[in-house]
């Protein structure tokens, strides 16, 4: 919104809410909320600057509060979460070339019930340390919740505020929520004594300062009036330089200016800081990683034939055949083996104690990109790892996996993890030696000593050393779902000379003896294993099926964060509803839910609470439940549920309603029972992020369902509840000949 129109809304805002803004009264000076955008600023930050306003540039100073927005204006919220009494201060100085004789706080309200504002105190002194008290004026408002209105301080003696005076606003505030909340305020107004202020506008310099590699163009405007200005940091009077036409500044330097109009009245000074910075080059990545520090600085490096090689994401790894270097930028538009040439500027940071560069894609202005370029993997000893080695193609030879903690060992026992960022690491052999080529990535966790990975792009990478023989090993099945009363029929077979032995993942669904015979046990899935010994002349091996086993009446359905019949995903980060049927008999309702479209699944958001009671009596009550609600017609019986989770720390604490909760097992939770409808509440004030949803639930009732299809019934005519005709019997309930087949 333009300010000019903003000051029109709050204008005829005060006059609506009969605020002490007389329409024949025009302040002399008002001071906005405005929003404050760029670089290092975001909202519920330790925020210095908050205000700024159409005359002088006046900057009041407000940390530890917050900005809050909405479609009609810009506020700043004074406060934040569970005060006691607290001082919130906002300081300015007003060089003002006038008196004023009374200022008036303009705001919208408090931001929650639980917030008070218990005092509004305005001092004015004459120095910026507020040493020598001018005035103090004291107000204990009553300010309701979004209740707009202002707050008007006069002079506590006769006398006006004096020109250039120092103000300090101490706004004693309380809240009880251990959300934040505050006092919105809109505009802080000054009143000049029969309106005989006179101001003069502030210079305005272009550009406002800032970091520059190149010299810059300056301008200055106030118009109508004449502009004086100084670049060595002190304040310009009518007798330094006139400014006449831009000029350049092409070292570091404080631009001051200040007009003055026809009758010799001063604006006040404006002040811009330029930093002008001599970009410097780079041609080996060695010194571009030496050159790095904590703070990001824009460097020209010269691409002397760097390779790419590894893309995964926004990060990008390249190497000059010597040293190595990490990209971080989204939208690169980089590939495996491009090959980089010319000139560009980039930024370099230090990043987990490694060199980083960001700002550059493959459209960047001065580079070029050849395809297919191939680099020699360099030769070295887990030892002789430089940390500008990071990003390069290395190659370890004769290093020992251990199993143990995941790790290579080399002769003298230092380390290196095998990391699986470009494919999945496949299944390496405990205490065996390997040569290995891939991508060295120095790893640093937080408050944590860091440690090297090697990155192999693809499985060949990995070079077992051996002169055992890999078996030829496989399941033969006759198939992978049997009904709980069948017997199923699975043969293993080998030329390994080792021993062989098997195993179920679960016993409750099958075992299988040690002459590999299969006996169902319960309903549900197992993976059944067969695993060859290793011998001299054959490397251990071992290979696995899934089993399922079946029990009639019983259906399994499954919900997926990416179905496209369950409704509500894409909603808003607050939680939305989220629903979706199966088998026309199962209803899935979430009342908190929310996915992104490219998210691998379902936020169940956490559950609030509250407390309640005093002492010994007081206690945490679920206020606002996270819950999924599953539900099957009469008829039906639900027997199990299992939510899967991105992940053991995204599944937490599950409960039915009836207080029974899911068993935890790593990134799973797992409910059993029989009832028509369940209701799990995520007991947790952390989302959950749910993979899948599996449900199997149970026909109970032969009146309600006519019969449930085995692979041997045959139809002809087949109907959906709808009556629409389809070609063969789908999932979940069918009309055949008028009865209720349930497949």
């Amino acid at each position: 919104m333009k300010k000019s129109t903003f000051i029109s809304l709050l204008t005829m805002l005060f006059f609506v809410t009969g605020s002490n803004v007389w329409a024949d009264d025009e302040p002399f000076y008002t001071l906005w909320t405005v929003s404050k955008t760029g670089e290092g600023v975001q909202n519920h930050t330790n925020y210095t600057q908050y205000f700024d306003d159409e005359h002088d540039g006046m900057i009041w100073n407000a940390p530890g509060n917050q900005k809050v927005s909405n479609d009609v204006t810009d506020r700043w919220r004074i406060g934040g979460k569970s005060l006691d009494k607290v001082d919130r201060t906002i300081t300015a100085k007003t060089p003002m070339a006038s008196a004023i004789n009374r200022v008036v706080l303009n705001h919208f309200g408090v931001s929650r019930d639980q917030v008070t504002v218990n005092s509004l105190t305005l001092t004015v002194a004459s120095d910026v340390d507020y040493t020598t008290i001018i005035d103090e004026v004291v107000l204990t408002p009553s300010i309701s919740k979004q209740v707009k209105g202002s707050e008007e301080f006069m002079p506590v003696t006769s006398a006006e505020w004096p020109t250039n005076a120092y103000y300090r606003l101490t706004i004693n505030l309380s809240n009880t929520s251990t959300s934040n909340g505050g006092l919105d305020i809109a505009s802080i107004q000054f009143f000049a004594p029969n309106g005989s202020g006179v101001t003069v506008r502030k210079p305005v310099i272009t550009p406002a300062g800032g970091t520059f590699y190149e010299p810059q163009e300056v301008t200055i405007a106030s118009e109508g009036n004449t502009v004086y200005y100084t670049l060595d940091g002190t304040d310009p009077t009518d007798a330094s330089t006139e400014y006449t036409a831009p000029f350049l500044v092409r070292e570091s330097c404080t631009v001051k200016a200040i007009a003055y109009d026809a009758d010799d009245n001063a604006s006040a000074i404006a002040s811009a800081d330029f930093v002008i910075k001599t970009v410097a080059t780079y041609t080996t990545i060695a010194d571009l990683c030496a050159a790095a520090t904590d703070n990001e600085e824009a460097v020209n490096v010269e691409f002397n034939g760097w390779t790419c090689v590894g893309v995964k994401g926004s990060n990008v790894y390249f190497t000059d055949g010597r040293s190595g270097i990490q990209l971080y930028q989204s939208g690169h538009g980089f590939e495996l083996n491009d090959v980089l040439k010319g000139t560009a500027t980039v930024k370099l940071k230090l990043y987990n104690e490694s060199a980083e560069i960001m700002g550059l894609t493959s459209a960047t202005e001065g580079l070029t990109v050849e395809k297919g370029g191939e680099v020699a993997p360099l030769q070295v000893l887990v030892a002789d790892i430089r940390r500008d080695m990071h990003g390069c193609l290395i190659r370890l030879e004769g290093v020992t996996y251990s199993e143990s903690d995941g790790k290579f060992y080399d002769d003298d026992d230092n380390t290196i993890t095998p990391y699986g960022t470009f494919i999945k690491l496949p299944e390496l052999l405990d205490g065996k030696t390997y040569n290995v080529t891939g991508v060295a990535i120095w790893f640093k966790p937080k408050d944590a000593a860091g440690y090297w990975e090697i990155a192999p792009r693809t499985a060949d990478e990995f070079e077992l050393i051996t002169s055992q023989i890999q078996p030829l090993s496989a399941w033969s099945v006759e198939t992978e779902t049997v009904d709980i009363n069948g017997t199923p029929t699975a043969t293993f077979t080998t030329t390994s000379d080792g021993v062989v032995t098997y195993e179920s993942s679960n016993e409750d669904v099958a075992t299988i003896d040690s002459e590999g015979k299969i006996t169902v046990v319960g309903r549900g899935i197992t993976t059944i294993t067969a695993n060859a010994a290793e011998t001299e002349t054959y490397l251990p091996d071992s290979k696995s099926f899934k089993l399922t086993v079946t029990e009639e009446g019983y259906v399994d359905a499954v919900f997926a964060y990416n179905d496209s019949d369950i409704q509500g995903q894409g909603a808003p980060d607050t939680g939305a509803e989220l629903s979706a049927t199966r088998d026309d008999l199962l209803t899935l309702y979430a009342n908190k839910a929310y996915a992104k479209p490219d998210d691998t699944h379902i936020k169940i958001y956490g559950s609030k609470y509250e407390t309640v009671g005093e002492g010994d009596e007081e206690e945490k009550v679920l206020s606002e439940p996270s819950y999924i609600q599953l539900s099957v017609p009469e008829g039906c019986v639900i027997t199990d549920i299992v939510l899967t989770a991105t992940g053991e720390s995204y599944i937490k604490e599950w409960c039915d309603q009836s207080g029974a909760p899911a068993a935890i097992d790593g990134a799973t939770a797992t409910w059993t029972g029989r009832q028509t409808e369940v209701v799990l509440t995520n007991q947790a004030t952390a989302q959950a992020r749910i993979k899948t949803i599996t449900v199997t639930y149970f026909i109970v009732d032969p009146d309600g369902i006519d019969a449930v299809s085995g692979s041997s019934l045959k139809v002809e005519a087949v109907y959906n509840l709808a009556g629409q005709r389809l070609s063969k019997m789908q999932r979940g309930i069918n009309i055949v000949d008028g009865k209720k087949i349930i497949k």
